[in-house]
């Protein structure tokens, strides 16, 4: 800036551009919620715990993940050691062990299930017999089983069924050893917790893949009298916070929300498949002349889909509801016809009042109401 005589002025000080952005930052440092924010990015940062993993895609330079490369000697080992009936901490070294143990490459029902029980399945029936009352390692245990190990692979059966047609190929995934594995893990889970839908109905998923219909069956009938559905796959991340937290101090919440988001829930998909399954046998029991026994069957999963519903993920819920709306399909063992161009929205309806009519001609008219 010039004056009239041409001369230029000094610069005028701008405090300002230098106080605000200082009161803004000492405003966040008081307040409770926001200096505990910036603590803990802070503290990620210069972190110096075994976790260091590249953060560089986040803007971060250098920051801890919730993961244990060698779990021999480690210090979470150690604490877990420290602690034999900590529940907690030894579900969390269990699983954390488990997982960052090596995969094999068998291709045969057995080598999977040997490589299950290499990597979780001698840890977690272990934890089950230290803690008898405690359902959680024998729900982990069904869970981590259906990571390649057991599920339900009769789609083409259930397609055939519904629509005659048949563009799947079906297998059995288990194999003896597996399948009495899996049925005992569920049973003794039922036992522990009999109010919960999610045992039986896991233990539907190995009857069926085992070809045992009728016991699979008699299980979807008794999880659809259940009260509640309960996974107990929050408590691995809890449980894996816990060890890490105690172990390092640790108080980020990236960190904690990775520990969740970390999380792997193969079994969502095989009990679809086994919904899917059950289902077809509802409309074939119809078409056979035994309405009252599809009818039971198609209650039987939509009870469970409701337990589901009520679950504490909104994964279990998309789960739950999309098992409600499949337990609708070919009601009283007749195919819906749609039009071709029909929109979601009309398809729902279709489906909706042709379920509805069949309720009422089966005198379900309270329910069909």
């Amino acid at each position: 800036m010039e004056t009239k005589d041409g001369e230029k002025s000094p610069p005028v000080g701008r405090p300002g551009l230098i106080a605000v952005p200082l009161l803004i930052l000492g405003g966040l440092l008081l307040a409770p919620p926001t200096r505990s924010l910036m603590q803990m990015q802070v503290r990620m940062i210069f972190d110096s715990s075994p976790y260091a993993a590249r953060l560089r895609d986040l803007g971060v330079k250098e920051g801890p993940m919730p993961t244990v490369q060698k779990w021999e000697g480690s210090r979470p080992a150690a604490l877990a050691a420290q602690n034999p009936g900590d529940y907690t901490l030894q579900l969390a070294a269990a699983l954390v062990e488990s997982t960052n143990s090596p995969a094999s490459s068998g291709m045969t029902p057995q080598s999977h299930y040997a490589n299950f029980q290499y990597r979780f399945g001698d840890r977690l029936s272990a934890l089950a017999a230290r803690f008898p009352g405690k359902a959680g390692p024998d729900a982990h245990y069904l869970r981590y089983m259906t990571l390649g190990t057991m599920w339900v692979s009769r789609d083409g059966e259930a397609e055939k069924i519904q629509t005659g047609k048949t563009k799947m190929t079906d297998r059995q995934t288990g194999s003896k050893d597996s399948w009495a594995a899996f049925d005992e893990a569920a049973a003794r889970g039922e036992k522990i917790d009999p109010d919960n839908a999610y045992f039986p109905m896991m233990r539907a998923v190995g009857l069926f893949d085992a070809k045992r219909d009728a016991e699979g069956i008699d299980a979807v009938l008794r999880a659809g009298r259940k009260k509640r559905f309960e996974d107990y796959s929050l408590e691995e991340p809890a449980a894996a916070w816990t060890l890490h937290r105690q172990t390092y101090g640790l108080d980020s919440a990236l960190l904690r929300e990775s520990t969740y988001a970390a999380l792997l829930l193969p079994h969502f998909s095989t009990l679809r498949a086994m919904a899917r399954l059950t289902v077809a046998k509802a409309v074939l029991a119809e078409r056979e002349g035994r309405p009252m026994e599809g009818l039971a069957l198609r209650h039987a999963m939509m009870q469970c889909a409701v337990r589901m519903r009520e679950g504490r993920s909104i994964i279990s819920y998309l789960v739950g509801s999309a098992i409600f709306s499949m337990s609708t399909a070919c009601p009283g063992g007749s195919q819906i016809v749609l039009l071709a161009n029909a929109t979601e929205d009309q398809k729902y309806v279709a489906r909706r009042d042709a379920y509805i009519a069949y309720l009422r001609k089966m005198g379900q008219s309270e329910e069909a109401a």
